[in-house]
């Protein structure tokens, strides 16, 4: 913007110095500085208008990104927690009775693998979290595999393992070591996800 006054300034000194005549009375001195106004003080001007209207409309879509953002990252952690608590109470089910119970359907993972396939968890940000829903389905993921061999060695006997225990007693057994690990690893993630669903 200094550069306005400097120009008019500049055009004030020449016509002086060529001896014209500086009260505007000829049409021409007039029309050149009044050219000369227009252009190096609109020009700026305009420049600094279309600018500010840049970074306006920027700040909306940030702002509109956000909001999407926030809305997306609160449904993705609604299916995850809803899965997770579906987890839950598969494996409250399972180890309500004195001896470990085999139930099916087994637990699921299906809305993590779909998220994780589709590209959606991009939309949880933290760290921290996402840390500990994947640690909840790494457990959801080995309780699963050992129920599924459960399942098999059951209906397939002839497997023994040394000291005659069968290959159903001892999955059996391992499941029933884990369940405390993989009720632990659901609960914290339902509990950071409920917190992390009241702060958005």
């Amino acid at each position: 913007m200094w550069l306005v006054p400097v120009v008019i300034a500049i055009g004030i000194v020449a016509m002086v110095h060529l001896g014209r005549s500086t009260a505007f009375t000829d049409p021409f001195d007039a029309g050149l500085l009044a050219t000369l106004a227009g252009v190096f003080g609109g020009v700026p001007l305009s420049l600094w208008v279309a600018g500010r209207q840049v970074a306006i409309e920027r700040a909306d879509r940030e702002r509109d990104e956000a909001a999407v953002a926030v809305a997306r990252q609160r449904e993705v952690l609604g299916l995850i927690r809803e899965e997770l608590v579906s987890n839950a109470g598969g494996i409250q089910t399972r180890t309500l009775s004195p001896e470990r119970a085999f139930v099916l359907p087994l637990l699921t993972t299906e809305v993590w693998d779909a998220l994780a396939a589709s590209g959606e968890l991009r939309w949880i940000e933290d760290p921290a979290l996402l840390s500990v829903i994947a640690k909840a389905y790494r457990w959801v993921r080995t309780n699963i595999d050992i129920e599924s061999r459960y399942l098999d060695a059951t209906h397939y006997q002839g497997m023994q393992i040394g000291g005659g225990e069968s290959g159903s007693d001892r999955l059996k057994r391992y499941a029933s070591e884990l369940d405390d690990a993989v009720r632990g690893a659901l609960s914290e993630a339902i509990n950071v996800i409920g917190k992390a669903l009241a702060v958005s």
